[in-house]
């Protein structure tokens, strides 16, 4: 990922807003910002340049839900087929076929309000605009009609 010192504000901003904590201190937010930006870098799948550098997708997830076993195949396939950048975190420190690399960052359901697993929320990569793609277990068909449905919004709204 970017290194450049906007990029690391826009985490930092991030977080702060989601607030992850309000009383994180200067050390702790960095270890938060690293975290991320670690997490989304190191699990890009980058075949299509123009699609992948518009959505990064971030997988959430709890090893022990059943819903989130038999969602995990979908949404793999999901991002190889359209060459998203992803991300997968384990609420649990639970790993899943396929998410044998994903973090564990068992405070991040609370300070992005998820409350259903799995979610897959959409990152606008440039300008960390974020929406929810999926909630709950979720068809191929159904997650390719809500990235539509996201992207639409996020270019008609400017924020793509």
């Amino acid at each position: 990922m970017a290194n450049s010192i906007i990029y690391r504000y826009q985490l930092a901003m991030l977080v702060l807003i989601l607030n992850i904590s309000p009383k994180l201190s200067a050390l702790e937010l960095n270890k938060w910002v690293d975290t991320i930006d670690n997490s989304l870098a190191k699990n890009t799948v980058v075949m299509d340049e123009k699609q992948s550098n518009r959505i990064e997708l971030v997988f959430i997830y709890s090893s022990g839900c059943g819903y989130c076993k038999k969602f995990a195949p979908i949404f793999k396939s999901f991002v190889n087929s359209k060459k998203f950048k992803y991300s997968s975190i384990t609420i649990d420190g639970g790993l899943l076929p396929g998410f044998e690399d994903a973090e564990y960052l068992p405070d991040i359901a609370k300070a992005l309000n998820v409350s259903m697993y799995p979610t897959v929320l959409a990152i606008n990569p440039i300008n960390k605009n974020m929406m929810t793609l999926s909630q709950g277990y979720t068809s191929f068909e159904e997650l390719t009609d809500n990235y539509l449905n996201v992207t639409n919004y996020l270019a008609r709204s400017n924020k793509l």
